[in-house]
This record gives structure tokens, C-alpha cells and sequence, in this order.
């Protein structure tokens, strides 16, 4: 069933863009390889083994303050590895793509008595390209936080979890910690990464291999000083 997105989340490092903008396109390409051969009145694709993945988002410009538009695309123009988060909705839950990109492009739409509107252009730049999981957490954190938990899916042999940290608002210190467990209620649940966050900005964990059979995944924040707003966002690819 299709439905009107209202309430996009798109995160950029260390901002939450979303707020600034009207239109998010992510776009998927797989390899195009042919082996066709003299007879053939078709062609044939076995498929490839390189794709490509590009992000796309368009919104009005501000110039204002530091966490603006303007100021973050441009000092991220010509830079690769930067960390993006686009989930379907703000709601903890929501489909979410992670994705690594290089921003290529950035441009400005100057038209007399109109809004100024700005388009942003990016590709993929890390090799996983774009993995597909759950936003599970998206708050302000004042102190010790546990997430809700989800059922994400066991891990093979040959994947791995990602996850993308968005600190928008930094305090002191905070301890984002994965955990996984083979049931709903985190009975037993086994800690698979922690990264410590001190400063506005986002943090890629470092992909946390395979195999692990526990298929139920979630979000604690620990040991946090100050104010934070965190959003975490976990894939297995």
C-alpha cells in the first residue's frame, strides 16, 4: 500500500537535514555486465558484481547558523565517506538505508521573489554500498536509555552489522552499546559493539562480522553526562 511520506528522517553526520528539506531520492543500481554471444538474438546478463548507489535530496537554503545547509554541504563537498541515514519516518521502527557517500554536488536556485532552494548530489564511496535495517533510537538522552528491542535477524557466516551513530546534540560523554539476544525479552543479552560519543558528529562502528545467531537487536545508552540527542540506525548485510 502506498502512502505520503510527511516525516522523513534524513541525517547527515552530524545534522539532522531534514527539517530543511522536501524531496529525498535514494537510488540503487546493480552491474550491467553482458555476455552475449554470436547466435544470440538477445542479449544476456549473468549480472555484476559492481553497483552503485546515489542520494539525492532537495530543500530550501539557509545561511544562518553552522548547522545550516550552506556551511555543512560545502565543507563536505569533495569529501568521501560521510556518513548519510535516510529512514521512511522520525518513528523508532522505521526502514532505514545506511549509507557511506561522496558528495559531488551542491547547487543553489536563486530566483527573485522566490525561496532560495538548494539540490544535493551524492554517490556511494564505501564498498558495502547501502544496507537496508531499522532506525532504533532517535531521542534526547539525559541519562541511562534502553532502546526498544527488534527483530532484525540472525547474522551469517558471511555478513556483517552495521551501524550508523548520529550525535546532533552532544553533552560530555555517552556509551552507545549494541546488544543482541535470541529473544525479545534481552534475557541474555550479549554486548557487540560500544562506541563512546563526545562530540557532535557521527561515529561508523566499525561492522560487527558474522556468524551470530541471536536475531533480536537493540539500543542502550550508558554512563552519559549532559544532554545528547542520539540516533542509531542498524543493518545486517
Amino acid at each position: 500500500m502506498a502512502y505520503a511520506l510527511t516525516d522523513a528522517l534524513i541525517l547527515m553526520g552530524g545534522y539532522n537535514i531534514s527539517g530543511d528539506l522536501n524531496q529525498v531520492s535514494v537510488a540503487l543500481e546493480g552491474g550491467e555486465e553482458t555476455d552475449t554471444t554470436f547466435g544470440d538474438t538477445f542479449h544476456s546478463r549473468p549480472g555484476g558484481q559492481v553497483g552503485d548507489v546515489k542520494m539525492s535530496a532537495s530543500g530550501f537554503w539557509q545561511s544562518a547558523t553552522s548547522a545550516a545547509p550552506d556551511p555543512v554541504a560545502i565543507n563536505a563537498l569533495g569529501t568521501a565517506g560521510s556518513l548519510v541515514t535516510v529512514a521512511a519516518s522520525s518513528a523508532v521502527g522505521s526502514t532505514a538505508y545506511l549509507l557511506g557517500v561522496h558528495e559531488g554536488k551542491y547547487a543553489l536556485d536563486n530566483t527573485h521573489g522566490s525561496v532560495s532552494a538548494f539540490t544535493l548530489e551524492t554517490s556511494g564511496s564505501v564498498g558495502f554500498g547501502v544496507a537496508r535495517g531499522l532506525l532504533m533510537l532517535a531521542s534526547t538522552v539525559t541519562g541511562s536509555t534502553t532502546g526498544s528491542g527488534f527483530q532484525l535477524g540472525a547474522v551469517a557466516a558471511d555478513q556483517d552489522v552495521y551501524i550508523a551513530i548520529h550525535v546532533t546534540v552532544a553533552g560530555t560523554t555517552a556509551d552507545i552499546i549494541i546488544e543482541s539476544d535470541d529473544n525479545g525479552s534481552f534475557t541474555s543479552a550479549t554486548t557487540r559493539s560500544t562506541t563512546t560519543a563526545t562530540t557532535t558528529g557521527a561515529a561508523v562502528v566499525a561492522p560487527v562480522s558474522g556468524a551470530i545467531t541471536d536475531d533480536y537487536w537493540r539500543v542502550r545508552v550508558a554512563n552519559v553526562t549532559g544532554s545528547f540527542l542520539i540516533a542509531v540506525a542498524v543493518a545486517i548485510k
